[in-house]
């Protein structure tokens, strides 16, 4: 959905699979398991929900760059996921 207009027209762009991580939340699902789910600002400006991996929490800070992975998950279904492009831990 647009956030400016609220208009629910699709469109596509080519994307380099880029972008900063824009706001983050940490989603607990039933039996405590924990995903971080992400809203990257992808380099051709679009917003996009996805999940982060290879990143503790601890170390997630707004602004780190990312790069898509596509990860399967089983049953035919692949799903973009974003990894940070530069070290992370400690504060790196």
């Amino acid at each position: 959905m647009c956030g400016s207009c609220g208009s629910l027209a699709l469109d596509t762009i080519e994307s380099t699979g880029r972008g900063a991580l824009f706001s983050w939340i940490v989603a607990t699902h039933p039996g405590g398991e924990e995903r971080i789910a992400a809203l990257i600002e992808l380099d051709e400006g679009v917003r996009f929900v996805s999940n982060l991996v290879g990143v503790e929490r601890d170390d997630i800070e707004i602004g780190m760059r990312l790069a898509v992975e596509f990860q399967d998950m089983g049953d035919g279904l692949t799903l973009p996921q974003f990894r940070p492009t530069e070290p992370t831990g400690a504060r790196a």
